[in-house]
């Protein structure tokens, strides 16, 4: 059990189409693309030696850090304190427009993760191991021009931000990227994993452009109803109130209207339980 972290020490990112868990210790262990209800990517989270993953957190021991959600958006960070310096993460699906509109939305179905390391040097690890179809089908990890891919027949998922310092080991359950990135304090990186065969661009400044306009967006729908006046009842528990709206809209899908009862599958309600349904189903009884 050691290997699976607890439900609560995740946050959740996504862009109306699905959602990607993250726990504390860096570990984005549940993902399914394109789309909520597709086959998952990663998925750790049920099966730590075959689900897949994409880690980034300081090297050495695993350890956990500490997650705060960027005011009043779906935009995650999770940061690590140790004796050279501290190093966060913020992760997020980009999102530009407005979130009320599915034909004013521009998105991408990409984990987009900047690094940034702070008051001295920290050397990051990475681990990126996909798994296709909940673990099933083990794609091959190859190099490209602009980055790498993993593709098993017509699946395929892509990374950059990842030079040729990386190594790619077969683990005993499928092949795993690994690599470490020396970060100066005050120096930031960017990672990309994107689904399909198109290398995503990960530079630190569209990274940083990217993460602003999701935040603008996220905010401009939230405070909505606050210009409105039709939150005033909340007052008292405002700040609740309005993490649940976001986290209500992070699971409607933005075609559909559609609001799933849970971004995940088959976790047990008790451990070795029988009870362990697709909640990414939206029930018409709710």
């Amino acid at each position: 059990m050691a290997h699976y972290p607890a439900i609560e020490d995740h946050g959740a990112i996504g862009n109306l189409r699905t959602v990607g868990l993250v726990a504390c210790d860096g570990t984005l262990d549940w993902l399914c693309l394109p789309h909520l209800d597709s086959p998952s990517v990663f998925a750790s989270l049920l099966d730590a030696r075959r689900g897949g993953r994409f880690r980034v957190a300081p090297a050495g021991e695993p350890r956990s850090g500490a997650q705060r959600y960027l005011d009043d958006t779906n935009v995650l960070e999770t940061a690590f304190d140790g004796p050279g310096g501290r190093l966060t993460v913020t992760d997020l699906f980009p999102l530009e427009g407005s979130l009320d509109d599915p034909a004013e939305t521009e998105t991408e179905p990409a984990v987009n993760r900047l690094l940034h390391a702070e008051g001295g040097a920290v050397e990051a690890e990475i681990e990126w191991a996909p798994r296709f179809g909940y673990g099933d089908e083990v794609p091959e990890v190859v190099r490209t021009e602009d980055g790498w891919l993993a593709w098993a027949g017509t699946q395929t998922l892509a990374l950059a931000g990842i030079g040729d310092d990386a190594r790619v080991e077969e683990d005993g359950n499928g092949w795993v990227l690994r690599a470490r990135l020396r970060l100066e304090g005050g120096q930031r990186r960017a990672l990309v994993t994107r689904w399909g065969a198109e290398v995503p661009i990960a530079r630190v400044e569209e990274l940083q452009r990217r993460c602003d306009v999701t935040v603008a967006a996220w905010r401009d729908w939230v405070h909505k109803a606050a210009a409105t006046g039709s939150r005033d009842w909340a007052k008292p528990h405002e700040e609740l109130v309005v993490r649940s709206e976001l986290i209500l809209k992070l699971l409607t899908h933005a075609d559909t209207g559609a609001i799933a009862a849970a971004a995940t599958t088959s976790l047990p309600e008790e451990i070795g339980g029988v009870r362990n349904w697709d909640y990414r189903f939206a029930w018409i009884r709710d």
